[in-house]
């Protein structure tokens, strides 16, 4: 906030939510964020660099990632694999064997021989979300959900890798 030429910082509550009330909130496309015109409140972590899956099978998910969601492999060993998704300065996939994530934080966190329920799942935005389910699915990718016009108008598909990982692709058709 701008006082008598000069930066004040106001690190109220009350401030933050007036600056989300007053920030526009418009229609999803690939291009757009869920929000814009949010101003940094002076947040620390300001961007996501990778998303790390644990896994089972690193060379069986790696292949999955790479030959039929066409990400490009950056680096591979006996116990990972990281892709980069979309172009330079994209994000980055990094796959890594459960035992190695185990060692790496704990065995009582990542709890390596336990099946897990999902929680989260992966969005993408694409052109025409027909499209790209047909394509995927040529490729041999499992589809939980096939594409469905929510009452919203989004038009979303689901699907799995090779260890259950759920991914959602989508648009909002143009009218």
């Amino acid at each position: 906030m701008m006082k008598d030429g000069q930066v004040v910082r106001n690190n109220s509550a009350s401030h933050a939510r007036e600056m989300v009330r007053a920030a526009p909130i418009r229609r999803l496309d690939r291009s757009q964020p869920f929000v814009t015109g949010i101003r940094s409140f002076g947040v620390m972590i300001d961007h996501v660099n990778a998303v790390v899956l644990p896994v089972r099978d690193v060379e069986k998910c790696m292949s999955f990632y790479r030959d039929k969601l066409g990400f490009k492999l950056n680096h591979k060993d006996d116990e990972s694999a990281f892709l980069a998704v979309g172009g330079k300065g994209g994000l980055v996939l990094g796959l890594i064997s459960v035992d190695s994530v185990a060692k790496l934080i704990s065995e009582e966190q990542v709890r390596p021989r336990e099946e897990t329920i999902h929680r989260t799942y992966y969005a993408v935005f694409v052109e025409d979300v027909d499209r790209e389910y047909e394509e995927l699915k040529r490729k041999g990718v499992h589809f939980v959900k096939p594409p469905t016009t929510q009452p919203w108008g989004q038009r979303i598909a689901y699907f799995e890798d090779p260890e259950g990982n759920l991914w959602e692709i989508s648009h909002f058709p143009k009218k």
